[in-house]
C-alpha cells in the first residue's frame, strides 16, 4: 500500500483498519486480484480503498457481530419474518471482508452463522420455503454455504454442507424455465412457470457459479440456457437489459451484464449501451431494494471492467459509507428499520462495500 506522498516525501500512514478486517491468509489472494482486475487497475489504489471505506466495513462487521444470538442466529429470537437468509447475508458479509470460520476478528461469529444456517436447511433442498425468503432468499444461502465451505476445515461440519449444496443445486435446475422457447432458461422469484426475471436469473447464477467452485458437476447446458435468455432479454431494447413486461432499470440492466460476464467470454457481448446506462441510471435512494440492488450494479460495474461502469463505483462507495449510522449500521429504506431488516441492510452494505477486495471466489472471474 502507499506510504509516501508521490513526490518522493514520506509521510506518515495511520493505522489501516483492513489489517483488522481481512485475515493474513487472503493478502496475496487480494494483491493478485488488484493486480489482474481491468476494473480497478485504472484508478490509484487509494481511490478504490479510502480509509473510510475499511472504517465502514469494520463497523458494519462489527455491528452484525453485536445482533448474533447464542444459537448462531441474528437479532431476537420474537421477530417475525426469515431467519435462515438473514444469516446468510450476515455471513456473506463476514467471508466478503475475509473472515473464516478459524480466522479473523469476527471467527467466532462466521462458525456459529455456519453452524446454524446447516441446522435449519430442509430435505428438500428449498432453501427459501424454510424461512419463507423464496428464490433470492434460496440464493443468499446458497452462496453463503459454497463460499464457506472452501473455508471451513471442520470434518464433521463439511460433509452436511455439501449435502445440502448438492440439494440446492437439484433445485436450482428443477426451478430454470425449460421451455422450448427462445426466451426461456431464465428464473422467476415466485418460482413457477412462465418467462423468468433478471434479476432472479442473475441470483440462480451466482448460485450456480458458487456451486461450480465448490466443485460440484454443475450442468454447462443450465448456464447457457440462463445466457441465451438474457440476449434475448438485451434484443428488446437497444440501450439496455430489461424484462418483457417492463422498461430497463438500473437493476435489470445490471442483472444481464453480470449475468452474461459470469457465463460467456467470448468477446462478443452487447454490452456499450448497458454498460453506458449503468453509469447514467442509479437506483432510487427510497427504493424498497435499495441496497440489494445496489449490490447488483456494483457488481455488474466490477465484472465488466469497462471504464464507463467501474466509473460508477466512487459516488456509490460514496453513498453507502456516508449513509451508515454511528452504530455501524444501515437503515433499509422501508419497515422494518431494525431487527433482521437492518441485519439484512447492513449485510448488503458491507458485500457492497467489501466487493473490490474481491474475496469472494464468484469475483475471481
Amino acid at each position: 500500500l502507499p506510504t509516501g506522498t508521490g513526490l518522493g516525501v514520506p509521510r506518515p500512514v495511520a493505522p489501516n483498519p483492513r489489517a483488522e478486517v481481512m485475515t493474513a491468509s487472503f493478502i496475496l489472494l487480494l494483491i493478485f486480484r488488484l493486480l489482474h482486475s481491468p476494473s480497478l487497475s485504472a484508478a490509484p489504489l487509494d481511490d478504490h480503498y479510502p480509509p473510510a471505506l475499511d472504517r465502514a466495513v469494520l463497523k458494519g462487521l462489527d455491528f452484525l457481530a453485536r445482533q448474533q444470538q447464542a444459537d448462531g442466529s441474528f437479532t431476537g429470537l420474537d421477530e417475525q419474518g426469515p431467519r435462515i437468509a438473514p444469516a446468510a447475508q450476515a455471513l456473506l458479509a463476514f467471508l466478503s471482508a475475509g473472515q473464516t470460520p478459524v480466522a479473523g476478528r469476527h471467527a467466532l461469529a462466521t462458525r456459529n452463522a455456519i453452524d446454524f444456517i446447516v441446522r435449519q436447511l430442509p430435505d428438500d433442498g428449498d432453501f427459501g420455503r424454510a424461512d419463507g425468503s423464496g428464490l433470492i432468499g434460496h440464493a443468499h444461502i446458497t452462496l453463503a454455504l459454497a463460499s464457506a465451505y472452501g473455508l471451513d476445515p471442520d470434518a464433521a461440519r463439511r460433509p452436511s454442507i455439501k449435502e445440502a449444496l448438492k440439494k440446492s443445486l437439484a433445485f436450482i435446475l428443477a426451478t430454470q424455465d425449460a421451455r422450448p422457447e427462445p426466451r426461456a432458461g431464465g428464473w422467476r422469484e415466485g418460482g413457477g412457470g412462465g418467462e423468468g426475471k433478471l434479476v432472479a436469473t442473475l441470483w440462480m447464477v451466482l448460485s450456480l457459479k458458487s456451486l461450480q467452485d465448490a466443485e460440484l458437476n454443475v450442468p454447462r447446458e443450465a448456464l447457457h440456457h440462463a445466457a441465451a435468455f438474457v440476449r434475448e432479454c438485451g434484443k428488446r431494447n437497444p440501450t439496455a437489459f430489461a424484462n418483457r413486461d417492463g422498461d430497463p432499470t438500473p437493476q435489470s440492466n445490471a442483472a444481464g451484464i453480470a449475468v452474461l460476464l459470469l457465463i460467456e467470454s467470448d468477446g462478443n457481448l452487447p454490452m456499450k449501451g448497458p454498460a453506458k446506462f449503468l453509469l447514467e441510471h442509479r437506483v432510487p435512494e427510497d427504493a424498497a431494494d435499495f441496497l440489494p440492488d445496489t449490490y447488483i450494479t456494483a457488481l455488474a460495474a466490477m465484472l465488466s471492467g469497462d471504464p464507463t461502469a467501474s466509473a460508477s463505483w466512487k459516488p456509490t462507495r460514496d453513498l453507502l459509507v456516508n449513509k451508515q449510522t454511528e452504530e455501524g449500521s444501515w437503515y433499509p429504506p422501508r419497515q422494518p428499520p431494525v431487527g433482521l431488516g437492518t441485519v439484512a441492510a447492513t449485510s448488503n452494505a458491507v458485500m457492497t462495500l467489501a466487493m473490490p477486495y474481491r474475496l469472494l471466489p464468484m469475483y475471481g472471474r
